[in-house]
């Protein structure tokens, strides 16, 4: 784990790394996580077929990929759960043959009867999140000509970003470049 791809996050260390993959397998086994994971194996499904059948009769995607310019053979996959208290995150992995995986990990909730719960706005939740793994490493690519200009830019981001995102300039750009994408 010592040799990062090149587009790993500058922030993790392959040592940091190292450390939380041992830390979460440790977790993992005390905290018995697959004997539980194989008891909600129902909800799983159910999560996976309400989120294909939402996906598969509202979302058209196709715009996307020629929109923000997809990489060759970049694979899109969309994970549904409800261990993220109903937040939604990103993410993009560099395989070792250069293709690209893009995820948009989108949180459920979970309803009365412990039965799990589709975010309403899904489709559109799908398409910021995946957004982001383009837009990200973009801001990334260019922060050296970003910084200073968003830095005095973030001064006059609403209070109600503030609350949500913090004043990061790097978070405001990729935050209103995903939005300015996702308009259409």
């Amino acid at each position: 784990m010592d040799l990062l791809p090149a587009a790993f996050e500058k922030r993790f260390s392959g040592r940091r790394l190292h450390a939380l993959v041992s830390e979460a397998r440790d977790f993992s086994v005390a905290a018995s996580f697959e004997p539980f994971f194989r008891r909600h194996q129902g909800m799983y499904d159910e999560m996976v077929r309400i989120l294909g059948d939402t996906l598969e009769s509202h979302a058209r995607l196709e715009w996307l990929s020629a929109f923000v310019g997809t990489d060759a053979g970049a694979e899109f996959v969309v994970i549904p759960t409800v261990l993220t208290g109903g937040n939604h995150y990103s993410a993009r992995v560099e395989a070792t043959d250069g293709r690209a995986r893009f995820y948009c990990i989108l949180g459920f909730r979970v309803g009365e009867n412990a039965e799990p719960i589709c975010p309403e706005a899904a489709v559109p939740l799908v398409v910021h999140e995946l957004c982001h793994s383009y837009v990200n490493s973009i801001v990334d690519r260019h922060s050296a000509i970003l910084e200073a200009p968003c830095k005095r830019a973030v001064a006059y981001v609403d209070e109600v970003f503030r609350r949500s995102y913090g004043a990061r300039w790097k978070t405001m750009m990729c935050e209103s470049l995903v939005r300015a994408c996702t308009i259409r």
